[in-house]
């Protein structure tokens, strides 16, 4: 098989000549060439940004011939600036970026060093601090997240339960009655719907039925119709999007700046939906 044809590689050795950096990290950016990091880790953990040691850019040869600790598959590489973001082929610990910073040695000015920073999603998502969500009295309701979902929204004193939902991420329960759902999307998550994009109108189908229904994108408009993509063109994102908005006018397709906002969001929506039900409205 052609080498070009083939996936590019994710490799981590074990080193025994370097107590500091015990492991090294080979990643292929492009076929036959690899960035070379040591590390502490073989992952980071969450909340923990792993700093590397930057070893260059090497060759195949360089890979040692052992057998790896962790290997997988790459399943996209791409470089934005000092950012070189990598997903790997796998259901976990896949998604991670590394940023390279040039620094000046402060012994020898004008001449430089590469720092670079080893971050995961888990980590990143743990050392984020969330957008305000006040510690209200315990309200009469309960907000149910559905089972799959990895890193929930936070809902402050509010009560919280994990539940296989039929529909959305995220539904306000009421007594037994469930009246409001939000589905939660990241750019990744939609541009994998629209792969399936059948499977996706039969979920806003399914969430049109409930009295209340919206869909959350984490990201403005303007990054999910973007063309820094490399499955989709941005004039196609974009006419998918109105498409459903045209289908669908019952259920809201909203855009935040991120999850921060989109959290906050959600919490005062589900608390303005109850306070409506219960006749208490605020404003």
């Amino acid at each position: 098989m052609p080498t070009h044809n083939l996936p590019l590689r994710w490799r981590i050795y074990k080193s025994n000549d370097d107590k500091k950096y015990p492991f090294s990290l080979f990643i292929e950016e492009k076929h036959g060439s690899f960035v070379f990091l040591r590390t502490a880790e073989k992952w980071p953990g969450p909340g923990k940004n792993v700093f590397c040691k930057f070893e260059g850019i090497v060759g195949s040869k360089t890979v040692p011939k052992v057998k790896p600790v962790d290997e997988c598959a790459i399943f996209s590489i791409r470089r934005y600036g000092k950012r070189l973001t990598v997903i790997l082929n796998r259901p976990k610990n896949k998604r991670s970026w590394f940023i390279f910073l040039q620094r000046e040695y402060k012994k020898y000015p004008g001449t430089f060093y590469t720092q670079v920073f080893w971050i995961t999603q888990s980590s990143s998502i743990a050392e984020r601090r969330g957008a305000y969500i006040p510690k209200t009295k315990r309200a009469e309701y309960t907000v149910l997240i559905d089972s799959n979902e990895r890193y929930p929204y936070q809902f402050g004193a509010i009560e919280t339960r994990r539940a296989p939902l039929q529909s959305g991420d995220y539904a306000l329960c009421i007594g037994d009655a469930i009246v409001a759902i939000v589905e939660r999307k990241t750019r990744e998550n939609f541009l994998h719907e629209l792969g399936h994009l059948d499977v996706f109108r039969a979920k806003l189908q399914e969430m049109a039925k409930f009295p209340h229904r919206v869909v959350v994108f984490e990201g403005s408009y303007t990054d999910f119709v973007s063309e820094k993509n490399e499955f989709y063109q941005g004039a196609f994102i974009a006419r998918v999007i109105g498409d459903l908005c045209a289908e669908f006018p019952d259920v809201p397709l909203l855009f935040f700046k991120g999850r921060k906002s989109a959290n906050q969001w959600v919490f005062y929506y589900f608390q303005a939906v109850y306070n409506r039900q219960s006749g208490t409205s605020a404003v």
